[in-house]
């Protein structure tokens, strides 16, 4: 697709005319962030070489790093990464909440480089950011570790494809919490993630409850836990849509794979059944650790969770039932095999129970029972 705009680190170039922006002599430069105030909603700008990070929708108009329109929002632009190289030094933040919040914008075929703990893409507290695309990024650093990746702080409906973290990090991939509407995680893969690779939450303080289908999906975790012993795909009360995770891997996780369970602790926000999680599918998985701090898949304050088809080889529990403060799944079944018969590696196949102390082990017959059909 050829683009209306075309960014070098000197300049600017409106294809269609071949009208031309110069950076200005002894003066900062961002043509990305200046081809973006220029440009028209449904326009795409491509850019090849190395770029300074930029600032979508709000802080000083004057700022060549920051990116407003005066009729409104930025929003329905695509930028995109130039052979044979593009990269964005610095990081993306978007600003701006309500009416004047950016939408409908994809990145799109780049490196990015985090020069500072943040990390390439954020925003704190505002929104809600709708239609947030990123596809084929490679993502790095400058030797110096960063928080996270895409750091989702407040309402948000994002797609995330084909991106993948090549250098270790302090916390997560990725970080959202209030969701606004279905969103995805697809062929994504990040290694040393300190905490978490995915972690979506719902907290009361952050705005609206979460809602949408989440889709986690051939997604490949490498040491993750580094630091803290999390588990890899973490979810925390997310009350409407459908949870799922599949034909995901963790590789050598210090903690747990995959926890979903109910979050309290930044305010309670329930669906009409009076649980904090909605339908959950885990499937086709493979998770891998032998050492552990964590059992390998957690869950708990959930209506209903449909799990089968997955490989688990832990040196900790396969799973555990009623994670947090003994809330009971109201419903639960296998899809064939049944877990007796799937050959999970780990000590003890199903446990419930809140803590060790309180842990019972299921037997197979109780495990089978799991896999009744609902009524």
């Amino acid at each position: 697709m050829r683009p209306d705009w075309i960014c070098y680190p000197d300049k600017v170039v409106h294809v269609q005319t071949q009208q031309t922006w110069n950076a200005p002599a002894n003066t900062n430069f961002n043509a990305i962030a200046l081809a973006m105030r220029m440009a028209e909603p449904g326009d795409d700008i491509g850019f090849t070489g190395t770029h300074p990070g930029l600032s979508i929708g709000g802080g000083s108009k004057w700022n060549v790093n920051t990116v407003t329109w005066a009729s409104g929002p930025v929003h329905d632009l695509i930028i995109r990464g130039l052979r044979p190289s593009a990269t964005i030094s610095g990081e993306i933040s978007f600003q701006g909440s309500g009416a004047l919040a950016p939408y409908n914008l994809k990145f799109i075929d780049f490196t990015a480089i985090a020069t500072g703990q943040r990390g390439f893409m954020s925003y704190m507290n505002q929104g809600p950011f709708l239609g947030m695309e990123f596809e084929k990024l490679t993502l790095t650093d400058s030797n110096q570790l960063n928080k996270w990746w895409f750091r989702f702080h407040g309402p948000t409906q994002f797609r995330v494809e084909d991106c993948h973290q090549l250098t270790q990090n302090i916390e997560h991939f990725l970080y959202a919490d209030n969701v606004q509407g279905d969103s995805s995680i697809i062929n994504c893969s990040a290694i040393g993630n300190g905490r978490t690779m995915i972690q979506i939450c719902n907290r009361g303080q952050s705005g609206p409850s979460g809602y949408g289908d989440i889709l986690i999906q051939n997604c490949i975790a490498t040491n993750p836990g580094r630091t803290e012993g999390a588990s890899a795909y973490t979810i925390a009360g997310h009350i409407g849509g459908i949870i799922r995770i599949d034909s995901c891997k963790t590789i050598g996780a210090n903690g747990g794979s995959c926890v979903v369970w109910g979050a309290d602790n930044y305010g309670q926000i329930f669906n009409a059944d009076g649980k904090q999680v909605d339908h959950v599918i885990i499937e086709n998985c493979d998770f891998q650790a032998t050492s552990a701090d964590r059992d390998c898949v957690a869950l708990s304050d959930c209506s209903l969770v449909e799990m089968g088809h997955n490989t688990i080889n832990y040196n900790k529990n396969a799973l555990r039932l009623d994670a947090v403060a003994n809330q009971p799944l109201k419903d639960f079944r296998f899809t064939i095999p049944t877990p007796s018969n799937q050959g999970w590696i780990a000590p003890k196949k199903v446990v419930r129970g809140h803590s060790s102390s309180t842990t019972v082990t299921l037997s197979d017959i109780e495990i089978d029972a799991l896999g009744e059909p609902l009524l």
